[in-house]
């Protein structure tokens, strides 16, 4: 058996490459046990499931923009027909009045007739409330 005498210094190189050896083979032990193409291929999918992931929230986005768009056109139109609804029985409120002014013989109409009136009128006055109350 030989011995080999160490100063501390040298036993501190000793231990020190020691240390580095058993690294070194743990980190081989690593390489080998994780092949690089596995790393590769594992981060080319994950970059595609992103990626996939980006265009499916990008479609629903527009998707969104696109529905909101036609909600807010929807919604203008609906106001608008309203508008014309409410100004065209406002015309046949108008004309109503006009009509029961002038004709001071409205007692001698007969009833359906007065009937239908009426309700006209009761109807423009509910479309004037609902536009008030609405626009």
């Amino acid at each position: 058996m030989v011995l080999f005498r160490f100063s501390g210094r040298n036993c501190d190189l000793a231990k020190t490459n020691a240390n580095e050896l058993k690294q070194n083979s743990l980190v081989e032990k690593l390489n080998e046990q994780i092949e690089p193409e596995d790393l590769k291929c594992q981060l080319l999918s994950t970059e595609k499931e992103i990626h996939g992931a980006e265009k499916r929230r990008n479609a629903l986005e527009n998707e969104g923009t696109g529905l909101l768009a036609k909600l807010k056109a929807a919604e203008k139109n609906s106001k608008n027909s309203f508008k014309v609804k409410y100004f065209t029985m406002t015309k046949i409120f108008c004309s109503m009045q006009i009509f029961l002014n002038m004709l001071p013989l409205y007692l001698l109409m007969n009833s359906s007739t007065q009937v239908m009136i009426q309700k006209t009128l009761d109807m423009a006055f509910l479309l004037n409330e609902l536009y008030i109350s609405y626009g």
